[in-house]
Order: C-alpha cells, then sequence, then structure tokens
C-alpha cells in the first residue's frame, strides 16, 4: 500500500536529517507514522509544509520519503499549492492520501488535486474550525474582543479578527467536506460536525496514538509540587485562561500555597521590548485579570516546552486543567490521563467522550469557575481521591492510546477504503 500523508508539521527525523533545530510540535504524529512506515506492505510518503524550502523538496528517511513544500501567506497561495501538490501526486502516485485537518489553507487544494487525479483521500479530524468559530468569545468582555495592541494593528488579528478568520476557514472546511467521501475521527462531536456538513460522507473511528515519552511515566501523589495546577497553553481566547484564573482565584483562598503553570509561547509581563511590542490583546487582558485578582505570584509562564519538558511539568502537577471553550479530543488532556495526573476538564465537544466524570476525572461547564475551583479543591483534599482519579484514567488511556491497536485499526481502515 502506497500512502500520502498531509501534516501541518515538520516531524523530528526531518530535523535530524537536515540539521535544522526541532521544534516540539507533532508529536501525535511521530509513533503512528513510525510504525506504520515499518510494515512490510507499506510504503509512506509525508507532505508538510517547511519555511526552509525554496519550492519543493524530497528528504529521504529511514523508512519514510518527506515532500517540504513551501507554505504560503493565504488562502490567494491557491495554485501554488494545487501545483505542488500535483508534482507531490505524480513523484509518489499514492494509492491513498490522508489529509490530517480541514483548517489550513493547503488542504482544500490537495482535496482538489487529488480529485483531479483520480486519487482517493481520506480527511483525519483535527480542530473543526466550524464549530470553534462559535465559541472564540466565551466570557471575554466586550472591549477586549473589540480592542487592539500594536501587534494586532500591525496583524490585524484581534479577537474579533480572529472570529473572522476562522469563520472564513469554516467556509472552507464545509468546501472541503463536502468535496470528500471519507472521515476519520474519534468523538461524537466530530462525526456530528462532519456528517452535518456531508451526511453522506463514510465516517470511521481511530484512536490517537500519543508522544513517546508519555508512554514511560506514571503520576504519584508523593513526587508532586502540592497545590499546582497546569495548563498546556492560553495563548488563544478559546483555550479559557482567563476562566481559569478566576478559579485559582477562588482555590487560593482555601489552599494559599496554589500555584498555576502555564505553558506555551506567552508574553505576559515579559521585560523584553520585543515581547512588548509584540503582546496581544487578549495576553494584555490576561496581565490585567492576574494583577486584579491579585495573582501575580501565583502564576508562572512556563515558556515553550519540549516533549521531556511537558511530561516533567505534567508528573510535578497536583492537577491538570483543560479549561477550552471548545475541544475536538485534546492531546494534552490524553497526555495528562495517560500518566495519571488527575484531570479536570470543561464538558465541551468531544472531551465527554475522553473521561468518565467522577471516576477518571471531573467534568465543569466551560464558563462556570466556581466550579472548576470546587473539583480543583476536592482533588487537591483527597490524596486517596487522587490517587483513585490517577489509577482509572492510566486504565483508560492506556487502552485508548494503544499504538500497536491504533495502527492496526488505522490500516483496516485505508484497506476499506481503498476496497470501497
Amino acid at each position: 500500500m502506497n500512502l500520502l500523508w498531509l501534516v501541518n508539521v515538520r516531524l523530528p527525523e526531518v530535523s535530524k536529517i537536515m540539521k535544522w533545530e526541532s521544534r516540539p510540535y507533532g508529536g501525535w504524529l511521530i509513533n503512528s507514522s513510525k510504525k506504520l512506515s515499518e510494515l512490510p506492505n507499506i510504503k509512506l510518503n509525508i507532505a508538510y509544509p517547511e519555511k526552509k524550502v525554496k519550492n519543493l523538496e524530497l528528504i529521504k528517511g529511514k523508512n519514510i520519503n518527506y515532500y517540504a513544500f513551501k507554505p504560503k501567506g493565504n488562502s490567494h497561495f491557491y495554485k501554488s499549492y494545487f501545483d505542488s501538490f500535483q508534482k507531490i501526486i505524480e513523484l509518489t502516485n499514492p494509492d491513498l492520501v490522508n489529509i490530517y485537518g480541514t483548517e489550513l489553507n493547503h488542504v482544500l487544494p490537495m482535496v482538489d488535486a487529488c480529485l483531479k487525479n483520480g486519487t482517493k483521500f481520506v480527511i483525519t479530524a483535527q480542530g473543526l474550525t466550524t464549530a470553534i468559530q462559535e465559541h472564540i468569545y466565551s466570557n471575554i468582555p466586550i472591549n477586549v474582543i473589540l480592542g487592539y495592541t500594536i501587534r494586532n494593528i500591525i496583524k490585524r488579528d484581534n479577537i474579533k479578527r480572529l472570529k473572522n478568520n476562522f469563520m472564513k476557514r469554516a467556509e472552507r472546511e464545509k468546501e472541503i467536506l463536502n468535496k470528500s467521501e471519507y472521515f476519520i475521527g474519534r468523538t461524537t462531536f466530530d462525526r456530528a460536525v462532519a456528517t452535518q456538513i456531508n451526511p453522506n460522507i463514510n465516517y470511521y473511528m481511530c484512536n490517537e496514538t500519543l508522544r513517546e515519552e508519555f508512554y514511560k511515566h506514571r503520576w504519584d501523589v508523593q513526587n508532586i509540587e502540592r497545590y499546582s495546577i497546569f495548563i498546556s497553553q492560553g495563548k488563544s481566547p478559546y483555550k479559557g485562561l482567563h476562566n481559569l484564573l478566576k478559579a485559582v482565584s477562588i482555590v487560593s483562598k482555601k489552599y494559599p500555597d496554589t500555584k498555576l503553570y502555564v505553558a506555551g509561547n506567552m508574553r505576559c509581563f515579559s521585560n523584553n521590548l520585543v515581547d512588548k511590542m509584540l503582546i496581544t490583546r487578549y495576553e494584555k487582558y490576561l496581565e490585567q485579570l492576574i494583577l486584579k485578582l491579585n495573582l501575580k505570584k501565583r502564576v508562572i509562564f512556563t515558556g515553550t516546552l519540549d516533549e521531556k519538558q511537558m511530561c516533567e511539568r505534567y508528573l510535578k502537577s497536583h492537577v491538570y486543567v483543560s479549561a477550552s471553550s471548545i475541544e475536538n479530543s485534546p492531546n494534552s488532556l490524553a497526555e495528562a490521563m495517560i500518566l495519571g495526573v488527575p484531570s479536570v476538564a470543561s464538558y465541551v465537544g468531544g472531551v465527554p467522550n475522553m473521561m468518565d466524570h467522577g471516576k477518571e476525572g471531573f467534568l465543569y461547564q466551560h464558563d462556570a469557575p466556581y466550579m472548576l475551583s470546587y473539583f480543583i479543591s476536592k482533588i487537591f483534599e483527597d490524596d486517596n481521591l487522587a490517587m483513585n482519579l490517577s489509577e482509572n484514567s492510566v486504565k483508560r488511556a492506556s487502552k485508548v492510546h494503544d499504538i500497536d491497536s491504533n495502527v492496526e485499526k488505522l490500516v483496516k481502515i485505508y484497506e476499506e477504503i481503498l476496497s470501497d
């Protein structure tokens, strides 16, 4: 079986081959691509956007051929993408193309290139912008939604424009799904969105494989920083950091040693002049909220963490929180669960498919910080509860994210599509 994947990021093998700086993204693809490429009847090619190439470049890996194409600024570069993908299809002659995600500019040109060449393709769900754009404003004041910083003026990307951008992506996403016959998802949420856009689409269920480091470790309440909370990112408004800050303010009244660790490339309270110029209106709002709630000494922005650093931060944390106003199946929550970190997650999108409330973690209404604080406090005050949640989440996540069974399922889906 000759396969072509279209993904959004560079995989680490390419960085090692080309001696490029590695980026801590795309980890959910590493194990599945590695396992898949090692199967005797599989030939795997991966196309991905790469700023370091002029147009199109072939990079030969151990078992995988990588085709790096030049990313373009916006959807106006349709023809350039289309021509690149025509060339990649010609070079690889795939039996099937698996397109990961529907949200970026290059996806529609690949769909059209496949249709023109008579090549079968399947879409794999990531974030679905048709739904995300409905929830971006959640619990954010109107002056922040409409407000600007210098960066927002230059980039034209304040929260209102972010929503407008997602609305445009949603229209493109609808066109993509209406042109597609096959769709791979993993939650009731992505099934609902995909089949409401295209009632005739063939839906397949396949769980995700996680980054390798997270299969190696287990959380233990005896080895943590007590009363510490971790959120894996907070830069995007719909990730709900503003709601979590309100919850931390409530929790800290009962637990004065409470700390919140926020991962990701954020510019809040940075003394760097460039960061001050590039801070967004939402980040400025977070700063104001932190000062208003007297949380300056409680909130630690860790910066971007690589795979091992992320794993270490999870394992040190007393509680992991997913506070988003919308998600499909956040990999961060899956990583927390397979490590066994007691987790509290907003009841949104596909999250209810990931954990049973009260057994493997706690679910709460995303715009109710008082309920989030209640469940965080329950874990803080009861080590037996924390360990029970931990053990149950590991059992479930280890089964859901088993590498071998997920790759086997993926191959069966490919075979079904090709025999259709």
